[in-house]
C-alpha cells in the first residue's frame, strides 16, 4: 500500500526535509491508498491550479510532520493530538483554482485555521463528494480568502453540519455577522442519494 508520494529516509538530514518544492506540478488525482502526500515541514506547489483527490479512503492530511521516530509514537500520544486537517500552514497552493475531494471517507477537517498567506485565494470551485465524516467546510477565518469562489458543490456528505464554521473559540455572533460575504458565489449545490 502506498502511504506517501515522497518517503523520507532516516539518513536524510532534517534541513533537506524542511522544504519540498514541486515547481512544475500542475495536476494529480486518483491515489486510492494514499495516507499523506509526504512527510516534512513545508511543501510548495506553485503551479498547481487543479487538484482532485479521489478515492483516497485513508487520507487525513496532505503533509505530515511525523518522521520515523515520531511515527512510532504510542497510540495514546496520537490520540492526545488534535484532529489533523487536510491542509495547514505546512503546504502552499498559491494558484489553486479548482479543488475536488471525493470519496475520502476518513476526512474530518479540510482546512486548519493557520494557512500559508497566499494559499487558496484563487479558489473558484470546491466540490465535495461522499466525505462521510466531514462536519464543516470552511473555518470562519478563511472567508476572506474565498473572494473568488463562485461554485460550491456538495454531494453525500452525511455528517456535514455547517458550510461556514462560526462557533470557533473567540468568534462571537457580531463578528460572524460582519464576516466578509462571498461576493462571487453564484451556485451552491447540495445533493443526497436517496
Amino acid at each position: 500500500m502506498m502511504e506517501e508520494i515522497i518517503l523520507a529516509e532516516e539518513s536524510i538530514d532534517e534541513e533537506r526535509m524542511c522544504k519540498i518544492f514541486f515547481p512544475n506540478l500542475a495536476f494529480f488525482q486518483d491515489l486510492p491508498k494514499l495516507t499523506r502526500f509526504c512527510s516534512g515541514n513545508y511543501l510548495e506547489l506553485p503551479c498547481l491550479w487543479k487538484l482532485k483527490i479521489s478515492k483516497c479512503h485513508v487520507l487525513k492530511t496532505f503533509i505530515s510532520s511525523f518522521i520515523f521516530g515520531d511515527m512510532r509514537a504510542s497510540s495514546e500520544n496520537v490520540k492526545s493530538t488534535c484532529m489533523p486537517s487536510l491542509f495547514d500552514a505546512k503546504v502552499a497552493f498559491p494558484k489553486l483554482e479548482r479543488l475536488v475531494i471525493e470519496h475520502v471517507k476518513s476526512l474530518n477537517k479540510i482546512w486548519s485555521e493557520q494557512l500559508q498567506v497566499d494559499s487558496f485565494g484563487q479558489l473558484t470551485l470546491l466540490s465535495l463528494v461522499s466525505c462521510e465524516k466531514l462536519m464543516n467546510i470552511f473555518p470562519f477565518g478563511m472567508v476572506e480568502r474565498l473572494q473568488r469562489l463562485d461554485k460550491l458543490q456538495i454531494w453525500n456528505c452525511d455528517s456535514l453540519e455547517e458550510i461556514l464554521e462560526s462557533q470557533e473559540l473567540g468568534v462571537n455572533q457580531s463578528q460572524a455577522q460582519k464576516a466578509t460575504p462571498l461576493p462571487l458565489l453564484e451556485t451552491i449545490i447540495c445533493l443526497e442519494d436517496e
